[in-house]
């Protein structure tokens, strides 16, 4: 890479297991290495918020690909950034969906009792314009009284059920409430975008709708060569993960560039890369631009509305574009 003339260029891998407790563990052994000027990752919220708060200490950059809770860019370090959505647009997200493209009057909520279902489905309710009635709620953890939801579902007859579940709790209820030939719409959040509900669900997950901050790696117009090559040398399609650690890492080489602009070689270390970083504007990126507000945050990015087709594919229904709020 010819802009970054006079730099070694290594790349090390360190396995978080995807556990906060073995992230932090794994940061302290990174941040001892002077030799790292900044870090891709990590994917999990859980993982991040620890990881960051150590490389902290000495101004060491990250940039994560998925870390999506609020609380990662809103403790105001300047050494923290993320290329995805936000948790908390997801909702909204959902809500607008819901309300616009679908035309609901009524949804009934479910979620899984979890601290991520229950703040999901707040910010789902929260965000409804008023001629949406909320006709019913459950907030429940590993239940097995299905049935009894049906029930109520049967009896309430929702436009839309919104699940902010996990996958576990969502797969079991959508084949009751198709058992028991409830028509209600189905929208979720990104907890039911895994291979394991059309494995599972079968066809009683046919038509379901669920957001998320990734696409399938096809459905980015500017990834079309990266997907390309990507088949050549591996043998298989990229995962939209995969587009989205991509664009991360050109996130970093073009802070690298950026900071080399400033200082020599000899003189650059982990505040000149972090202070880069964070400057960045991106417009070649996969995913689109890339460039990040104050806290850290992409100031515009997308939530996806994905949708379970009848040949039990994965779709993109629509884009939705996203702020983050202020920081």
């Amino acid at each position: 890479m010819p802009f970054l003339t006079g730099l070694d260029l290594r790349l090390k891998s360190y396995d978080d297991k995807s556990d906060p407790v073995e992230g932090e563990k794994q940061a302290e052994i990174i941040l001892k290495d002077s030799d790292t000027l900044a870090v891709l990752g990590a994917i999990n919220s859980g993982v991040t918020l620890p990881a960051s708060q150590v490389f902290a200490r000495d101004n060491l950059v990250m940039v994560s690909p998925k870390s999506t809770n609020p609380k990662v860019t809103e403790r105001g370090l300047a050494n923290v950034n993320r290329i995805c959505a936000r948790d908390d647009a997801q909702g909204p997200a959902a809500a607008e969906f819901v309300a616009g493209a679908l035309g609901a009057s009524s949804v009934y909520v479910f979620d899984d009792a979890t601290v991520y279902g229950q703040g999901l489905a707040a910010l789902f309710r929260k965000a409804l314009p008023p001629q949406v009635k909320v006709v019913g709620t459950v907030s429940t953890a590993q239940t097995t009284d299905y049935d009894r939801i049906v029930e109520d579902l049967k009896t309430l007859k929702p436009d839309v059920v919104y699940f902010a579940a996990d996958y576990d709790q969502v797969i079991p209820m959508l084949k009751a409430m198709r058992s028991a030939k409830v028509s209600s719409g189905v929208v979720g959040s990104d907890a039911m975008n895994t291979p394991l509900l059309a494995k599972s669900a079968g066809q009683a997950a046919v038509g379901a709708y669920f957001t998320d901050i990734v696409a399938p790696a096809n459905a980015y117009p500017q990834a079309k060569d990266f997907v390309s090559k990507y088949r050549k040398q591996f043998g298989r399609d990229p995962s939209g993960n995969a587009v989205l650690g991509y664009d991360s890492m050109a996130v970093l080489l073009e802070g690298l560039r950026l900071a080399l602009k400033q200082t020599s070689v000899a003189l650059l270390d982990r505040k000149a890369v972090s202070q880069a970083v964070r400057k960045v504007k991106l417009s070649g990126a996969l995913t689109g631009e890339i460039r990040f507000n104050g806290a850290g945050d992409r100031e515009r990015a997308n939530i996806f509305i994905l949708n379970l087709s009848g040949d039990l594919g994965t779709r993109v229904n629509r884009v939705i574009p996203v702020r983050p709020p202020a920081p």
